[in-house]
């Protein structure tokens, strides 16, 4: 073989290491160890699934029939089935949870086919309709209120301030560091590390600057060791753990009274009353870390109370007062006839 030629790959039959070794790969193209943990699972799922039928899986058994098969036993799944802390639930899982999948699935068969495992990207011919997005109603300024009421600590004041007042993801909360929060100067910020490693700048309120220099100044412990900088720490100084802010999210709930509580509902709830206090779509997209426009275009829908409350104002209906008193008893009929005799006389 000449010097500088390319060895060929070794050819890996069995489906279970190609997945193996696709997550390396994942791990060392920079995808976050978090991604590489979301897509694990649902690759394994599939293996497991395809051994049931006594054979083991190999690459050439990774085909649209098998995914669309898959998918089809996957929506008739109850929600929960099998977990281990919650009860399995009387409905199915959601179309959500099952275009996850397909996310996976997608990523993968590129990878294979990148790599020389298969001669064509094998879900290319795929036909999938993703599941339209859950509306999901933000908390109201009493529910936002009842919350911030039922903190019991500065620190849990200042993280839920935060939080409402920047429409941060619990992964970047809890990964802020000391240095990050810059709530010294005139105009606070923070400095925030978003998907896939990007760093954004996030304006702060004057309100939420001033809990967070109290919590900084006089409430924040000392860190349990040296290497601890986050900024949000227990009480035993080491940094709040995704199951730590569940835990706390699980006991103001309690406390306020709310049958819904749980980080990403702050963020769509600042999304929301961002737009509807005036807000843009772009500067929210700035905010939110979001790396396109069409991302944020789903809070615009939920921004419905001001456009109510504005078309009762300049509703041309409304304006024309073609709804008169004198005809306010009569039947539906009569003010269309009375616009389509207008329109007569007019023409």
């Amino acid at each position: 073989m000449a010097i500088g030629a390319q060895l060929p790959l070794p050819r890996i039959e069995s489906l279970s290491l190609l997945v193996d070794g696709w997550l390396q790969s994942c791990a060392a193209r920079g995808k976050s160890p978090r991604t590489v943990r979301w897509y694990r699972p649902r690759l394994e799922e599939f293996v497991a699934w395809y051994r049931r039928s006594g054979t083991d899986p190999i690459a050439d058994s990774f085909t649209v029939a098998h995914v669309e098969a898959f998918l089809s036993d996957l929506r008739q799944r109850r929600k929960w089935e099998s977990h281990p802390m919650k009860p399995t639930a009387t409905e199915c899982v959601s179309g959500g949870y099952v275009d996850g999948f397909v996310r996976a699935f997608r990523a993968f068969a590129t990878w294979l086919f990148e790599q020389g495992y298969t001669d064509d990207i094998r879900l290319g011919r795929f036909k999938h309709r993703p599941a339209k997005p859950p509306i999901i109603e933000p908390l109201t300024e009493d529910e936002v209120r009842a919350v911030i009421e039922a903190t019991r600590s500065v620190r849990d004041r200042a993280l839920i301030t935060t939080m409402v007042d920047t429409g941060l993801r619990a992964s970047e909360i809890l990964s802020m560091k000391l240095s990050d929060v810059r709530v010294e100067d005139a105009t606070g910020t923070l400095l925030v590390m978003g998907k896939g490693g990007r760093q954004r700048l996030v304006p702060i309120d004057a309100h939420t600057q001033r809990v967070l220099v109290q919590y900084k100044r006089k409430e924040r412990p000392k860190p349990a060791h040296p290497s601890v900088d986050e900024f949000f720490l227990t009480r035993d100084g080491e940094p709040m753990t995704p199951v730590t802010l569940r835990l706390l999210f699980d006991r103001l709930r309690r406390r306020a009274g709310l049958r819904r509580l749980h980080p990403h509902l702050l963020r769509h709830t600042f999304a929301t009353a961002y737009l509807e206090n005036g807000g843009d779509l772009f500067s929210l997209q700035l905010i939110l870390g979001h790396s396109s426009l069409e991302m944020v275009k789903r809070y615009s829908h939920m921004a419905t109370g001001q456009v109510l409350a504005r078309h009762k104002l300049y509703s041309p209906v409304a304006a024309m007062k073609l709804w008169s008193a004198r005809r306010a008893g009569s039947s539906l009929g009569g003010p269309e006839r009375s616009v389509s005799r207008s329109h007569r006389q007019s023409s």
